[in-house]
């Protein structure tokens, strides 16, 4: 009699859970042919059918839901064991999106402590705006990712992190008053990040709480960009608050005392919520760690 494996079994889990053979090839780091195999060998265990055909895509039939929850639970205790076995033989690629700020701050300290812990994670990064790295994670290409002021989702878990301190800053050469109002800057050269993230939501809610709108506003995609066309003096922004810290250190940049306030952004890990591997889990433990260390987020 032929057996089920825990090959086949992880096979069918993701591809159920991320929609199609090839999402889960590229998840188990397969070829196709290899999962769609599995797939069959498992199917053959059953009289019933564990999934269907629905357009390109697969859709799971009721007693498939079954042999999933199964399969979920099987593979849970085996990370499980496995994690408690062997805490730091985790191995493998896991790809990680990181909000640029906070990237700027964490990354180095967060590459290398990952490193110590666990020397076999081979770790693929990528680095943005959080409105840009957001649709890859929900398309799969990100295990995990920190983001600010993520959106709900319905198959995602947003974990919190805490609260990222933001304020407008300018070159230490500008002129403004002690306190800057919206009036102040709204006929001074404004730099944010793309339409949709959180920084060009900032400013223009910050200007239209006075009824006003910037009259010159300049787009850059790079947090660290901004940064720097900021302490050229070209222009004035909104940035991350600890990021700022070397360029105030050099006095190339200061914070300016605004009403209103910039309000604290949330930071968020973001995952599935089903099947967050153990890579990826081991990955948020050291980013919350490393967060509370630096004091980097506040917690209200």
């Amino acid at each position: 009699m032929i057996r089920m494996t825990l090959a086949q079994l992880e096979a069918f889990y993701w591809t159920v859970t991320l929609g199609s053979v090839e999402a889960a090839s590229q998840r188990l780091h397969l070829s196709q042919p290899s999962v769609s195999q599995r797939l069959k060998m498992l199917q053959s265990q059953f009289d019933m059918p564990l999934t269907e055909r629905q357009g390109r895509g697969l859709r799971i039939t009721p007693y498939g839901q079954e042999v999933l929850f199964r399969s979920e639970r099987i593979l849970r205790e085996i990370e499980e064991m496995e994690s408690a076995s062997e805490p730091a033989q985790l191995r493998g690629p896991v790809r990680i999106g990181i909000a640029e700020g906070l990237a700027l701050v964490c990354l180095p300290l967060l590459m290398q402590q990952l490193r110590d812990r666990h020397p076999l994670l081979k770790l693929e990064i990528a680095v943005g705006i959080s409105s840009d790295l957001e649709p890859r994670l929900q398309s799969h290409a990100l295990d995990i990712a920190f983001l600010v002021n993520p959106s709900e989702h319905p198959d995602f878990t947003l974990s919190p992190m805490g609260l990222q301190e933001t304020s407008w800053v300018a070159g230490a050469n500008w002129s403004l008053p002690d306190l800057v109002r919206p009036r102040d800057l709204v006929d001074v050269p404004i730099v944010t990040n793309d339409p949709g993230s959180i920084n060009f939501r900032q400013v223009k809610s910050w200007f239209a709480s006075a009824g006003l709108a910037p009259q010159r506003e300049d787009i850059c995609s790079s947090v660290s960009m901004l940064a720097h066309v900021v302490t050229s003096g070209a222009a004035v922004g909104v940035l991350p608050v600890r990021m700022t810290e070397p360029y105030r250190l050099r006095d190339e940049l200061r914070i300016l005392r605004t009403s209103p306030a910039i309000p604290a952004t949330p930071i968020h890990a973001k995952f599935r919520s089903q099947g967050i591997d153990p890579a990826a889990r081991a990955v948020l433990a050291v980013m919350r760690q490393l967060l509370e260390g630096l004091g980097y987020t506040r917690n209200d």
